[in-house]
């Protein structure tokens, strides 16, 4: 119990700390994304743990804002999404998808830059 313990105080910390940031989601068995605030986010994923209630939800980005949060979410459901439906891949598939993502994205802020 210790541990568990211990394990409640960090997230509890991490979670206060995080509190101004926001994270996007994804989950290819639910072919989604979704935008939530890191501490929600950390709560519903000890709370599954403890429950033994495991969703496949992966955080892909973290924004200091939602509004920056949102907008990714909405290019990345157009450039990650559409190539994962179109291929069927599982997450290998997927994690190149997301390289994909960050990579055009890059060079979009690089461009813009100029």
């Amino acid at each position: 119990m210790r541990v568990v313990g211990r394990l409640a105080r960090f997230v509890n910390t991490v979670i206060e700390q995080a509190k101004t940031l926001f994270v996007v989601e994804y989950s290819i068995s639910q072919d989604a994304t979704r935008v939530h605030s890191v501490g929600p986010m950390l709560k519903n994923n000890v709370r599954d743990i403890v429950a033994n209630s495991i969703t496949d939800y992966v955080p892909v980005a973290l924004l200091a804002t939602r509004s920056a949060a949102e907008m990714l979410a909405v290019k990345f459901r157009y450039h990650v999404e559409d190539q994962v439906l179109a291929d069927r891949g599982g997450w290998t598939h997927v994690s190149d998808a997301i390289k994909s993502f960050f990579r055009t994205l890059d060079s979009e802020v690089g461009k813009s830059k100029k």
